[in-house]
């Protein structure tokens, strides 16, 4: 997934605006909540790897390494990537690569 320009220089800008005294715009507000929404989804991944390197847990509902993994399943998908010229073109929705059959 890439990460627009445009996107990041309004984040920044939105950040740097100290002179508004707690107000922020819907505008602003959008953009932080999906930098927050971003950095929870990567947090996944993490944790997912930090999890995966402790022992298991026996119990349905209390193994972490199971719930993390359950989250990130709402996400995943199976796809079949098109060549062209000897590359792989990736889809536009594309984040990260679990598991190349």
């Amino acid at each position: 997934m890439s990460v627009n320009v445009n996107t990041v220089y309004s984040r920044v800008l939105a950040i740097l605006n100290k002179e508004q005294r707690g107000f922020l715009t819907p505008q602003e507000f959008n953009l932080f909540a999906n930098q927050a929404q971003m950095d929870l989804f990567e947090q996944y991944f993490y944790d997912v790897n930090q999890f995966g390197r402790m022992h298991g847990n026996d119990t349905e509902y209390s193994d972490m390494l199971n719930i993390l993994n359950e989250k990130i399943a709402a996400f995943a998908t199976e796809a079949t990537p098109s060549q062209t010229g000897g590359y792989f073109v990736l889809p536009s929705n594309f984040y990260r690569l679990g598991t190349v059959l």
